[in-house]
């Protein structure tokens, strides 16, 4: 330990050797042993890096006097010399790699304490930029593998505003690999940056050459969903394409398979897909039955349908508490007009546990006899009655049912006791224990076209204060107030703007939409919103009067006459 050991021994001179040294000029003193201590010091972790090749050398040196006595000992006594003096090389190696450390260590310890005061400082300083070092070095990727986590955690508990976070603090230390990537696109969709996680996702899976396989996988996926009744070339084009790119063979998107396959008529190789996905997708069996019943295949069908039962019944034996379960297959029996197991089936879930899922259940199957009965039974209106009653003492809150009530009370055909029969049982609602947004938007629809207009208007009021979400609700209103004897028109613009915003696509409220502007006398907007809302609605010749007016204010008699034609009418209808 040369190059600590002598400046040590140089610290432990007398004051005399030193008094001497300065006075003879002597190269050594004490604060250049100081100096020699801490060169040693910061040397001591090169040292011991060299050891192993120190070790090899003094190996070798010693070795090769040796070398001499094997010349003459011919090819083989040479190979035992190498041999053994490779087996001694190493052995010395490990021995030195394990132990130079500790000798090192244990010369420095062996100083007196005078001596370590002086070694400490340097040590310390190399024990400091060792640290130092060691943050730089390890330090950012241990906090990118905390926001990674962190991100795991965020999405975990669905809280995509902190993932959003987290990865943002990702994007800014580096650049994101592939699944990250996708995962980042994924978060920007679900926080409703949905321009920016497209633009990601068709970087990762471009529509020309193979990408991502799980961000061709989406694409598919969404692809499949755009088919429709359309079928355009290129969108199937393109789903093909990111198909075959997924590199999987997983039930989902066995599914997608079979929606290609669907709508470019091979039926036998989506028949194959929707077979092995059922394996653990059963709905993939009504598809299946779906499609023999399109093509008249009862025997197929009712085998498909089998299938799924027999799958559901299964599930169901194993969980008696799984509603999703034993709704499905009351679903299958109903298709196998078996519609009295089906019933009891449900039935038996609301004794076991009446949850609102097994009540909704319960009350869709009870719309489906009603629809049953007016297909097959339509003059028996006091059997559909029954059903809608029994769907709206199950759900009061179900849309549906109230769509079907609308439907029966506007029908001619039906009886004037049955009428009240209908009307007394909203307003038994309304007034009992569990009065809901719908029964009284219905009641104010019955009492509307009873020409009960205040009373009508108190029940839509009422609609709105309890829920003032719901899209027809905040139609209905505007209309109303709309159509006042002393209108409201910018409370009803407010309600009809609030509907269309949340329904874009709905041709009633547009037709609201424009009636509102042409009071308003926005007649430009008028005309923009009937003509949008002219596909959808069912009194066209209502909505073709009404554009005859706008035209006409606006001055282009032209196609207001066109418009007159249309709804067979001679004049414009005034507002």
């Amino acid at each position: 330990m040369r190059w600590i050991g002598s400046p040590l021994k140089i610290l432990r001179r007398t004051k005399d050797e030193d008094a001497y040294d300065d006075a003879t000029g002597g190269p050594e003193s004490r604060l250049g042993a100081v100096v020699q201590v801490l060169v040693a010091i910061l040397m001591f972790p090169i040292r011991v890096l060299f050891l192993p090749f120190q070790s090899i050398h003094l190996l070798h040196r010693s070795d090769a006097l040796l070398d001499d006595d094997f010349e003459e000992a011919g090819f083989g006594g040479r190979m035992i010399h190498r041999v053994g003096w490779l087996w001694r090389a190493i052995l010395r190696l490990i021995k030195g790699i394990m132990l130079s450390p500790f000798r090192a260590i244990q010369q420095l310890l062996s100083a007196s304490l005078w001596d370590a005061l002086f070694i400490l400082p340097a040590l310390m300083v190399v024990i400091f930029f060792g640290f130092v070092f060691s943050q730089v070095f390890f330090g950012a990727e241990r906090i990118e593998n905390r926001y990674r986590k962190g991100v795991q955690t965020a999405i975990a508990d669905e809280n995509y505003g902190l993932a959003k976070t987290y990865f943002s603090r990702l994007l800014s230390s580096g650049t994101l690999n592939q699944p990250q990537a996708f995962q980042w696109a994924i978060i920007l969709a679900r926080t409703g940056e949905s321009d920016r996680a497209t633009a990601m996702i068709d970087q990762l899976a471009p529509d020309d050459q193979p990408g991502y396989a799980d961000a061709h996988r989406l694409k598919a996926i969404l692809l499949a969903e755009q088919i429709g009744q359309a079928k355009d070339p290129k969108i199937l084009g393109k789903l093909r394409w990111h198909l075959e790119n997924t590199r999987d063979e997983s039930p989902a998107i066995g599914k997608v398979w079979a929606a290609y396959y669907m709508a470019v008529e091979q039926y036998d190789k989506a028949i194959v897909e929707l077979k092995k996905s059922a394996v653990v997708d059963p709905t993939s069996y009504l598809v299946i039955a779906d499609y023999y019943q399109r093509q008249g295949r009862k025997a197929e069908r009712e085998n498909a349908l089998r299938q799924a039962e027999k799958v559901y019944r299964d599930g169901l034996d194993k969980d008696r508490l799984e509603h999703r379960t034993r709704i499905a297959l009351a679903s299958v029996l109903a298709k196998l007009e078996d519609y009295d197991e089906a019933e009891a089936l449900l039935q038996q879930g609301m004794r076991i546990q009446p949850d609102p899922l097994i009540k909704r259940a319960l009350s869709d199957f009870y719309l489906m006899q009603f629809d049953l009965e007016q297909e097959s039974n339509a003059e028996n209106v006091e059997r559909q009655i029954e059903y809608l009653v029994r769907a709206i003492d199950l759900d009061p809150n179900f849309p549906p049912v109230y769509e079907r009530l609308m439907s029966t009370y506007m029908d001619p055909a039906v009886p004037e006791e049955k009428l009240n029969e209908i009307r007394q049982k909203l307003q038994d609602i309304v007034g009992g224990d569990r009065p809901t947004p719908m029964v009284h938007f219905t009641l104010s629809n019955v009492l509307w076209q009873e020409g009960k207009k205040e009373e009508a208007r108190f029940h839509i009021e009422q609609a709105f204060q309890m829920d003032n979400r719901i899209v027809v609700v905040l139609n209905n209103l505007a209309w109303m107030v709309a159509h006042e004897e002393n209108p409201d028109l910018d409370r009803a613009l407010e309600l009809i703007e609030n509907a269309i915003r949340q329904a874009p696509g709905e041709a009633r409220f547009r037709s609201t939409y424009g009636t509102v502007l042409m009071k308003l006398e926005r007649y430009k907007e008028a005309a923009r919103e009937l003509e949008l809302s002219l596909s959808g609605v069912t009194d066209k010749k209502a909505v073709h009067r009404k554009l005859a007016f706008v035209y006409e204010e606006m001055g282009l008699e032209d196609v207001a006459q066109i418009h007159r034609q249309n709804a067979a009418e001679p004049e414009a209808v005034p507002k």
